[in-house]
């Protein structure tokens, strides 16, 4: 069953976000999109049977990627380093979403470091704007403190 509309409530929108590079807040104003995503992909147990016996704890996956207008990334890479190497840096991504009525939603991307960079430049005549966008390696994700898998314990 779908959830009911709210009545005199705000749904989330990009409006709703407040971004952080290790702590510090990045307008976003210039940021097309951002997204992410992680997971766990299980090993599988096979005996001499075709069907499977068990399955391993597998191995937990996160991904990310962001778009931002050419200006804004100027302002992106500058927060990481003002030296070459911004591939090498690695930074804390936090999404605040947050509007009045509604439950806050805390994102953090721990460990990240930027992997690849595509430029966007529109052809002549075009009315686009050059666009950044940056992949990102992420090491882990969680929402509101709970991440896709357990967190490893130190003995």
């Amino acid at each position: 069953m779908p959830a009911p509309p709210l009545i005199n409530g705000i749904r989330y929108d990009v409006s709703s976000y407040v971004i952080k590079i290790n702590g510090r807040s990045l307008s976003t104003l210039g940021i097309k999109s951002i997204t992410y995503s992680d997971g766990l992909e299980a090993g599988e147990i096979y005996g001499t049977s075709p069907v499977k016996i068990g399955r391993t704890r597998g191995k937990y996956t996160c991904d990310a990627s962001m778009e931002m207008w050419m200006y804004e990334s100027i302002e992106f890479e500058t927060s990481l380093t003002t030296s070459d190497g911004i591939g090498e840096i690695a930074f804390t991504l936090s999404i605040q979403i947050y509007e009045p009525g509604n439950t806050p939603v805390d994102d953090v991307l721990y460990g990240c470091r930027l992997k690849k960079r595509d430029m966007d430049m529109p052809a002549a005549g075009g009315s686009d704007g050059a666009a950044v966008k940056y992949e990102l390696d992420v090491m882990r994700f969680e929402r509101n403190g709970k991440c896709f898998v357990s967190k490893p314990q130190r003995t």
